[in-house]
Formats: C-alpha cells, structure tokens, sequence
C-alpha cells in the first residue's frame, strides 16, 4: 500500500503561551509534550505558535527566553515574544506581540521586514483596521477581564471579510469552542488554559485540540 502524502498546513492553529514565572524545566517538558501531539498530526508543516515573555533587564530570563525559542524552533513550532522587540530581536525569536498599534513601526525597525509582528485589539474593530494601516502580520481580538467571555464569532467573521492578515482569539477556549471560531475564520485559538491544565494531561488537552479543529475544517470543506 503506498504511503498517505501528508497535507500542506492546517487553516488553523494552536496558540499557546507560556507563563512568565513557570520553572524553566517545567516549562520545557510542557512545551514538548504538546510538540509531540502536534508533530504526529497529518500536516506536513504545523500551525502553531508558542508565545514567551521575560525581561532584557534580567539576563538569567534572557538566557531562559533563548533556550525556550530554540526548543521551539527544534519543534518546528514559531516563537512569538510578549511585547518587546528588543526582547525578541535579542532571543533571536520568530516575532513579537504588542499591546499597542503605535509600537509596530518601532518594532519593525528593530526586528526587520522579515519579523513577525501581531498586535492585540480587544474587541475593538477600529484598532483591528489601524493595524491593517501599519501592516501587522497578525491580530488578536480577546475580551479581557473574566476568562470565560470570549470575543463574538460576528466579529471573527466581519474579520475574516474584511481582511486575509490572520487573527488570533484569546481566551479561556475549550474544545467545545473550537468549531464555532474555526467556522467564523479565526487562524488561531489560543489555548492555554484548556491544554497546559487538562485534567488528563498536556498531551490529551492538545489532541483534543486538535481533534476539534480538524472536525470544524472538515465540515467547512463538506458544505
């Protein structure tokens, strides 16, 4: 029997972050059981994101930072710094996020044309117009405050019309809320909360994941 051909990439990803003060080890060993999860799925190129913050300040979290981009880079996973440029530039990380659209120029002038720069919005699309503006590589819409309101799927769909630049939704997702955000053109779900503490394990959390993306993409392509 001839072997399957594996697809390209997935329509859309796992976002994860990974918490400032959570112990070096700790966080390497969470990092690659979820890496395991997503490197045996049927793509040949992943669509995931590991997200890292820390300090330039602090050079033991800068040489913790370092380590952590190049685990993700040896799991073929992008790693995105938590709102510093200087941060990311010197991690030698694949991009950075911002709080604010008024940083991106500077952060492109220190990261380069090729960095990928995103941006959070809230739920504001008067911001998520403004980083079309400046050129961002990707947004985030979250609904901040409690972690149990996520942002509407209207505004993940009024997104997906207006632009191709991916968007990213944060929150407290499950997989239960994976296909109503696949459905609506969200590029990645961001889920930290439901893998990093599933009652079963990061490697099941991820799986579930993953399971519930491919079903939403799969209902897509059926209709």
């Amino acid at each position: 029997m001839a072997k399957e051909t594996k697809k390209g990439a997935p329509a859309c990803g796992l976002y994860l972050r990974v918490a400032d003060d959570l112990p070096f080890e700790t966080a390497m060993a969470q990092i690659r059981e979820a890496a395991f999860v997503i490197n045996r799925s049927a793509y040949e190129k992943n669509m995931n994101v590991l997200e890292i913050g820390g300090s330039l300040d602090d050079e033991e979290g800068l040489l913790r930072m370092q380590a952590l981009v190049e685990l993700a880079r040896q799991l073929g996973v992008v790693a995105i710094v938590r709102n510093h440029a200087g941060l990311a530039f010197a991690a030698e990380a694949d991009g950075v996020i911002l709080e604010k659209i008024e940083d991106v120029e500077a952060a492109r002038a220190v990261m380069g044309s090729d960095a990928i720069i995103g941006v959070r919005c809230g739920l504001s699309r008067l911001t998520a117009e403004k980083a079309l503006d400046v050129r961002v590589d990707y947004i985030s819409f979250a609904a901040g405050g409690r972690g149990d309101v996520l942002p509407p799927e209207s505004l993940v769909g009024w997104w997906s019309v207006k632009s191709d630049t991916p968007c990213l939704i944060e929150g407290s997702l499950t997989n239960d809320d994976c296909g109503r955000y696949v459905r609506a053109g969200a590029t990645f779900l961001e889920a930290s909360d439901y893998v990093w503490n599933h009652p079963k394990g990061i490697k099941q959390g991820t799986i579930d994941m993953l399971y519930a993306i491919e079903l939403a993409m799969e209902s897509q392509s059926v209709q």
